[in-house]
């Protein structure tokens, strides 16, 4: 469900509950409204575009990309590979990766179910991660089960596993996936917390390293680039304002990503790195959904001309993936 109210005139956002999705908007008494909309086959492309000038105040350019984000757009309906749409199932994309670098790499699973009831929290180790394989938006971090509201848990979950995140976030590559719930290992490092280290990955080579780190007050995102340079733009959340060493195992960690991108146009390599050992905590095929907000804004049009796709040959197809 979507709806956001918005006061006439003064164009404030008297309430909004967003769950990200297509949409249409109209106006009672003055009041703007908007309501998630089902969007057929046939609806998506020109859906796609609202969506996405909705977001970022921006008309896409689908005929010719050239922005990072345009890209991304483009990616998400035309790029057919069979590959990333498997792989967006976190399920699936474990024996991947176990069969390119190795089960090492994989975070271990508590358990799998197709249906939220069939879980027993009494049968789970206190702490975990919950989250579905149909979407890389659900994820619930739980560090001691028995202070945790299960019920609330409970109606997550089942929110997840009812929605299509090929209609709702949008992204094509999630279309036809089985929903199932997943139970990960709590993965943490000598510190008592962890670090992301995302590796965007560009035609399988790294271009950068994005360092997530998460605080009571807000999350960061540190850009470095291979000879870690830190980065003179944003990319969504503000930089640290702290410098994070190399990580020794950064050679490694490059080399991973390599390996796991070679297939695709764009992917992102998230890891985690506890103390020098490394794990997959997914394969994003459309960072930022595409919608990212850089500063300065032109960083979005330098990281599009580092991306080579169809359309920049006159080779782009026709055929959309979710029509």
């Amino acid at each position: 469900m979507f709806l956001e109210i918005t006061l006439p005139l003064v164009n404030v956002v008297l309430f909004s509950y967003k769950d990200v999705g297509f949409y249409k908007k109209f106006q009672i008494f003055g009041f703007d409204f908007k309501i998630k909309k089902e969007v057929t086959d046939a609806e998506y492309c020109d859906a796609l575009e609202k969506w996405y000038e909705d977001n970022t105040g921006e008309v896409l350019k689908l005929e010719k990309p050239q922005t990072i984000n345009e890209k991304i757009q483009w990616l998400k309906l035309y790029d057919s590979n069979k590959l990333k749409m498997q792989l967006s199932d976190k399920i699936a994309a474990r024996s991947y990766i176990a069969e390119t670098i190795g089960d090492e790499y994989l975070i271990p699973v508590a358990g799998i179910w197709e249906k939220p009831e069939d879980i027993d929290f009494n049968t789970l180790p206190s702490q975990f991660v919950l989250k579905c394989n149909n979407s890389k938006y659900s994820g619930i971090k739980v560090k001691n089960i028995n202070v945790v509201n299960r019920k609330s848990l409970y109606k997550k979950v089942v929110k997840w596993l009812s929605e299509d995140y090929s209609g709702n976030t949008p992204e094509c590559q999630y279309k036809g996936i089985t929903p199932k719930v997943i139970v990960e290992e709590y993965i943490e490092d000598s510190r008592g917390d962890i670090n992301e280290f995302k590796v965007l990955c560009f035609n399988g080579e790294p271009k950068y390293v994005y360092v997530d780190k998460h605080t009571q007050k807000a999350k960061t995102r540190d850009i470095y680039d291979l000879d870690w340079e830190l980065q003179p733009f944003t990319c969504e959340y503000k930089n640290s304002g702290i410098i994070t060493p190399p990580p020794a195992n950064m050679h490694r960690m490059l080399e991973v990503a390599r390996k796991l991108s070679k297939n695709f146009y764009l992917v992102r390599v998230d890891f985690y790195n506890a103390d020098q050992k490394l794990y997959i905590n997914g394969l994003n095929f459309a960072p930022n959904n595409g919608i990212a907000k850089f500063s300065p804004s032109d960083y979005s049009l330098v990281m599009g001309k580092m991306l080579t796709i169809p359309t920049d040959s006159n080779s782009a197809g026709t055929e959309k993936i979710c029509a």
